[in-house]
């Protein structure tokens, strides 16, 4: 955060300004985590489908 932004902001105010940025940061990462987590899921969901039907063919 430049000087310039805190030029007519309190003190307080700016330790307030600086925790809301670092909260919505923490969330942001937490929802790439998320997706991630989601996606290897998915992914080993896939596997396990694949590898308990080694043959989906024969099942139609």
């Amino acid at each position: 955060m430049s000087n310039y932004e805190f030029e007519n902001v309190d003190e307080h105010e700016q330790a307030r300004i600086l925790y809301y940025r670092a909260c919505i940061a923490e969330f942001q990462q937490l929802g790439y985590q998320e997706a991630f987590l989601d996606e290897v899921l998915r992914q080993q969901r896939a596997l396990r489908n694949t590898c308990s039907d080694p043959n989906p063919l024969q099942n139609e």
